[in-house]
């Protein structure tokens, strides 16, 4: 657990930086921010400018990494999907829907249905589709 005075750089490098090799190497992870409300989490996973979050420094970690494999742009995307649990509903942050989604367990995966996909391409695109999530969000607690 981290405290007040933690820099974003020291979650990175301490939570989510060991994963970087495993996600390249094909295993799944999962980025999973959890807790009560105003305690932090939007700014642990988006930042600002002056401090980003974990998701823009993961998503410039996975860019550079596949640029240092010799894998970017040789038929590999990278992509994210945004949802929220709220009161124990599942809402897709970047849908065009407010429609509630279920959890279904598929071929030994537990998947979201019709959870919408989208390509990025580099932290610009990611701390937009952010945007447009954080948006979604205070609409979706209004309903």
């Amino acid at each position: 657990m981290f405290g007040p005075g933690s820099q974003q750089s020291d979650i990175f490098d301490h939570s989510v930086g060991p994963l970087l090799e495993r996600f390249v190497q094909g295993d799944s992870c999962v980025l999973f921010a959890y807790g009560m409300t105003n305690a932090g989490k939007t700014f642990t996973i988006q930042g600002n400018k002056e401090q980003p979050g974990v998701m823009p420094r993961l998503v410039n970690a996975v860019l550079e990494k596949m640029q240092t494999m010799g894998i970017s742009g040789a038929g590999w995307d990278l992509q994210t999907t945004m949802l929220e649990i709220y009161q124990e509903k599942i809402y897709d942050l970047l849908g065009k829907k407010k429609d509630k989604l279920s959890i279904r367990d598929g071929n030994g995966r537990v998947e979201v249905q019709k959870l919408s996909v989208h390509t990025i391409s580099s932290a610009d695109d990611a701390l937009k589709l952010m945007d447009a999530a954080a948006g979604r969000r205070l609409n979706l607690n209004c309903l």
